[in-house]
């Protein structure tokens, strides 16, 4: 094998073990609560660097366990520009508290969707796209 074999099989080597999500950070944009209940839903912003776009990420907790139990329910980007961006690089999204058990998770039309589940830690979830000039209540950039 030559020198630059070796060097190359040795880069992707080291690559290949390197943990994708230590390179990638997530920051809070928005917490909303159940009501009468511990429940929270929380949308995220996940970033791994400048080759790639925002993803948008709604988990599901409970106050009285760690935030690392959290399910996460929905994952979505802009589908590279399509759909419309919110606080912190988040495809729009709003999330409302139906009741303590039921969540409705509403995001712009044009989203390249990941995950969509229905229920996540003992409630159930709802979704509806919305275009963001006729949906008010979706977080847009101020």
């Amino acid at each position: 094998m030559s020198a630059r074999g070796g060097w190359l099989l040795l880069s992707a080597m080291l690559l290949a073990s390197c943990d994708a999500a230590a390179l990638c950070s997530s920051d809070v944009v928005r917490v909303v609560r159940a009501p009468r209940s511990d429940l929270y839903a929380v949308v995220e912003a996940r970033n791994c660097g400048a080759t790639t776009g925002y993803v948008t990420m709604v988990r599901i907790g409970r106050a009285s366990r760690p935030q690392r139990d959290a399910r996460e329910v929905f994952t979505a980007d802009d589908d590279h520009g399509a759909a419309a961006l919110g606080l912190g690089g988040t495809v729009l999204t709003d999330i409302t508290w139906i009741d303590a058990e039921r969540l409705r998770i509403t995001y712009a039309s044009h989203a390249r969707v990941f995950r969509r589940r229905s229920a996540g830690d003992g409630i159930t979830v709802s979704y509806q796209t919305a275009s963001p000039s006729l949906h008010p209540g979706i977080d847009q950039p101020r």
